[in-house]
């Protein structure tokens, strides 16, 4: 069960990094557009 644990925490992790850098690329195409 611990495995299964470690692998959702590595999971949700990387789907916030994901997110994060998702939302830099955007703000920082946003500022070249201005």
């Amino acid at each position: 069960m611990k495995a299964k644990k470690i692998l959702l925490t590595t999971a949700a992790l990387a789907g916030v990094g994901i997110a994060a850098y998702a939302t830099k690329k955007t703000l920082d195409e946003r500022k070249e557009a201005e």
